[in-house]
């Protein structure tokens, strides 16, 4: 393949690229503006309630970070903990509903 066959290839892909990272950029941003119930940190203390009733020492684990999905429709966040000691397994994660608060945490595995 030349230099000018490439040179054709990226005209035709280059198109494509912008609009999926500017899709991916709008997508984030939007997520940013989202109108929810909980605030993230009260998220946070919500999920870090639910895990410490189920036994897990959150010292051991990196401080958790949050996200709330824009797109689904069952207003659900994730607050993902991953382990200080990195082994398979040693995560989990808590679902936090933005409407009624309640919480569901999934094990690791």
């Amino acid at each position: 393949m030349g230099v000018t066959d490439m040179n054709a290839k990226l005209l035709r892909i280059a198109p494509l690229l912008l609009l999926v990272l500017s899709f991916s950029c709008t997508t984030k941003h939007a997520a940013s503006l989202a109108k929810t119930n909980l605030s993230p940190a009260k998220v946070i203390n919500l999920a870090n309630a639910e895990a410490a009733s189920q036994g897990y020492d959150l010292a051991k684990y990196d401080a958790p970070r949050c996200d709330y999905e824009l797109m689904r429709k069952d207003c659900i966040w994730t607050v993902f903990y991953e382990g200080k000691e990195k082994y398979p397994g040693n995560h989990f994660q808590v679902w936090v509903n933005d409407q009624t608060s309640a919480c569901q945490l999934m094990r690791g595995e």
